[in-house]
């Protein structure tokens, strides 16, 4: 009898593992009211804090090498929230908020990426400082909306 268990353990053993790997890869579930409250809140913050950052670029107030790293990580940070509003299906209802914060994840992206690639660019981090205002807008609009 003994030797009946490690048998049947190597058999089920490695499908239990397929099973639980297929599951946490899939990404089970769906992106609740707070979930997406939480993706648009970390965007809110994410381009808020792109444009403080952008705007000392545009003044000459900070080195550039901290420039490049904070929008580095701020650009992270946005895509981050916008894959999971676009890679996860969400309850009924606030698709619409998702897709928003997909946009403007995407967008703000880009534009600290641009920053990223020129922090000593000051007509570039004036722009940017602009946009990411609007966007920081638009966040907080679309997280009000759900």
């Amino acid at each position: 009898m003994g030797r009946d268990r490690p048998l049947a353990f190597t058999r089920v053993a490695p499908i239990a593992c397929v099973v639980l790997a297929t599951a946490a890869l899939t990404g089970c579930g769906r992106l609740d009211k707070d979930a997406v409250s939480t993706e648009l809140k970390t965007l809110q913050s994410a381009t808020t804090e792109g444009m403080l950052v952008s705007g000392q670029a545009a003044r000459s107030r900070a080195p550039a090498d901290f420039i490049e790293i904070r929008t580095a990580e701020l650009s992270k940070q946005a895509k981050n929230s916008a894959d999971a509003l676009a890679e996860t299906p969400t309850e009924s209802g606030l698709q619409e908020a998702a897709s928003r914060g997909n946009q403007i994840g995407n967008r703000a992206s880009e534009l600290l990426d641009s920053l990223h690639s020129d922090p000593g660019n000051s007509d570039l981090a004036t722009n940017v400082t602009r946009e990411l205002g609007a966007l920081s807008g638009d966040a907080e609009k679309a997280e009000a909306s759900l």
